[in-house]
């Protein structure tokens, strides 16, 4: 059980780090939530949230995140601060969310929506490249005993083609962890929406805030 927990702590924070490039222009708000639905003018992007679920507030993101830099850094002092200061800098999250209040269950179905400037990175012109530095990410963790997908495929949700990237942890007791990634670029950015689930909980829900998931078009 203790092991569970500090997995769970981990994957919380990796969802925060895994977009750590994102830039400060002016147009560029975190977006708001209103009657259940999260809106981003700047992307044209528009979820219908899951009824119900959690909505973790800034200081509660913050905590996660020096929580999980705390187990990804393993003692390593100078690490942990390279890590604290990347994510105050460059780490922009819209919304991260569980169906279940934070500690009140071992395994919470989750979604949080990210972005990262491009500029930060190198010749990232495709959702499937941005993926694919997740999916060397995810491959070199010995913290979490992922099996992530060899492929990055493309799904087209609501006219736009999103690039998808799946990853699972067994956790050992009969309960697998599914993590899912789309990715598309816009505007400069790339935008990263993470969607978790248990097979037996969540799974119904996460596939309609995915169905339901808008933003521009090209």
């Amino acid at each position: 059980m203790k092991r569970i927990k500090k997995v769970m702590v981990l994957l919380m924070a990796l969802c925060l780090l895994l977009a750590v490039g994102c830039g400060n222009k002016k147009e560029l708000t975190l977006g708001e939530t209103k009657d259940n639905v999260y809106t981003n003018e700047y992307f044209g992007l528009e979820a219908k949230l899951p009824e119900g679920w959690v909505n973790l507030d800034r200081e509660t993101i913050d905590e996660i995140n020096k929580a999980g830099n705390e187990l990804v850094a393993n003692g390593d002092e100078k690490k942990k601060e390279q890590l604290d200061k990347l994510s105050e800098k460059k780490a922009l999250t819209f919304l991260m969310q569980y169906k279940y209040e934070l500690g009140s269950v071992t395994l919470n179905p989750g979604l949080t929506i990210t972005s990262e400037k491009l500029s930060f990175l190198q010749g990232i012109n495709s959702g499937e490249k941005y993926l694919g530095i997740i999916q060397e990410q995810l491959k070199g963790l010995e913290a979490v005993p992922y099996t992530v997908s060899d492929e990055i495929v493309t799904k087209s949700i609501n006219d736009v083609e999103w690039s998808l990237l799946e990853a699972s942890i067994d956790l050992g007791n009969g309960s697998v962890y599914k993590q899912e990634f789309y990715c598309v670029l816009r505007e400069g950015y790339a935008v990263l929406v993470n969607a978790n689930y248990t097979d037996e909980d969540g799974k119904e829900e996460m596939e309609q805030f995915i169905q339901g998931l808008k933003i521009n078009k090209k």
